[in-house]
């Protein structure tokens, strides 16, 4: 079967969260014998050229790129990052950057780092990840730590699009030795429910099985959805969490893209936001 990721981008920047990314990236990179290629955006604040505090926002920016450039090198030469590529300073929004090039070169998926906002910020600005995560046409991979994979955690609840997040999450770890659980949580609680969500992880357990992966299932009832996965995740010590995303648009991505959104700012795992591959609506 045809790899699933072949080409991975990964955001790259001026804070550690980053580094994590490109570190996680290069990593899963060397291990699924993907191309690498680390994107560093720089955000442009819209200033007059006559202002002096410009100068020294490009000084910063030139300072930036050094720094990236060093420790991209200082990696590749320790055999850390064999098969990273660089991409040059790109200056706008991030988030933007990043999607276009996904999907105007056909990357297979982003990761990005992911900054805690205040939440008086992430209401107005909201993070970089977070507009990645709702806006790509791709896959993205948000990387919280170093660690994993080993231990995956695949969200389930028996949809086309959880289904395809089973089989593109799966073909990525089914050669590195991880263990998996399949986890459907139902709000409804009935007879026919518990039945119906139990039959439902265990059939995202037989296609990981399938795959070669070492899978169990579990089923829970609770209208707290979130909170569930979360608790499950650090329960059993979880190193990636694997979710579909609908790629809703509009408002409807506002209302209902909420679970991984949610699950985004409140995990501290990795999490891999499977997309299906689309033009981008703008």
């Amino acid at each position: 079967m045809v790899n699933m990721v072949n080409k991975i981008l990964v955001g790259i920047g001026g804070d550690p969260v980053s580094d994590i990314a490109l570190m996680y990236a290069g990593n899963l990179g060397q291990r699924l014998g993907a191309i690498v290629t680390a994107m560093h955006v720089v955000q442009e604040e819209p200033l007059p050229s006559s202002w002096p505090i410009k100068k020294l926002m490009e000084k910063n920016i030139e300072n930036e790129r050094q720094r990236v450039t060093e420790l991209l090198s200082e990696l590749i030469k320790k055999n850390i990052l064999p098969d990273v590529q660089f991409k040059e300073v790109v200056k706008g929004d991030p988030a933007g950057h990043l999607i276009n090039e996904a999907e105007k070169a056909e990357y297979d998926l982003i990761v990005v780092g992911h900054r805690n906002l205040a939440n008086i910020k992430k209401l107005l600005l909201g993070s970089v990840s977070s507009k990645v995560v709702q806006y790509a046409g791709v896959s993205v991979l948000v990387a919280k730590q170093l660690v994993g994979p080993s231990k995956v955690l695949f969200c389930y609840d028996g949809s086309r699009c959880a289904e395809e997040a089973i089989r593109f999450g799966g073909e990525i770890i089914k050669n590195m030795d991880c263990k998996a659980a399949v986890l459907n949580v139902s709000p409804w609680m009935s007879d026919e429910s518990e039945i119906l969500s139990k039959k439902i992880a265990e059939e995202g357990t037989v296609m990981l099985r399938s795959l070669g992966v070492d899978a169990s299932h579990r089923s829970i009832f609770s209208k707290e959805i979130v909170r569930e996965i979360l608790r499950e995740s650090v329960k059993d010590n979880f190193d990636l969490i694997v979710v579909g995303s609908r790629g809703f648009s509009g408002i409807h991505r506002f209302l209902l893209g909420s679970i991984t959104l949610k699950l985004i700012n409140q995990t501290n795992l990795p999490i891999l936001i499977y997309k299906r591959h689309h033009k981008i609506k703008r």
